[in-house]
């Protein structure tokens, strides 16, 4: 689990960097808007995959 987190973290910190580099770029910012969304799916597929590890499994 912890090298999810990790995995995470260093996706939302790669879009942090990106966004405070190149906000004077207008062609930039456009690229980044195009494909964000990949961002985005691999942070919330990684956070569900995250949360059913955490699940505990039933017991009968």
């Amino acid at each position: 689990m912890k090298a999810l987190n990790i995995l995470v973290f260093g996706l939302i910190a790669v879009l942090a960097v990106v966004l405070v580099l190149f906000v004077n770029s207008s062609d930039m910012v456009r690229n980044l808007a195009d494909h964000s969304i990949a961002f985005l799916f691999a942070i919330g597929i990684l956070g569900l995959v995250g949360a059913r590890e955490k699940t505990p499994t039933p017991q009968a």
